[in-house]
């Protein structure tokens, strides 16, 4: 078995894939989930990026959107000061 830091190694440049043969990867993130969020993103990121998204990627829309909530739920401006409480 092979834990989500290996997602996308397939593509690496000069990986030898026989490496691979055989490893099951468990991943938090699959691209071909019905889940109609998951289409979506999949969808947008393929049409911006001519790529489908792995586990990183949407760690990275995820971790983005986490922040924006935050920062929303806090009521921070663009003017808001580290000082600030």
């Amino acid at each position: 078995f092979g834990v989500d830091g290996m997602d996308g190694i397939l593509t690496v440049e000069h990986f030898d894939t026989k490496l691979a043969e055989g490893v099951r990867l468990l991943t938090p993130f699959a691209a071909d989930a019905k889940d109609k969020a998951v289409q979506n993103f999949v969808k947008t990121y393929k049409e911006k990026y001519k790529d489908t998204p792995n586990q990183f990627a949407a760690d990275a829309y995820d971790g983005v959107y986490i922040l924006k909530a935050a920062i929303e739920k806090a009521g921070l401006k663009p003017d808001a000061s580290v000082a600030d409480d």
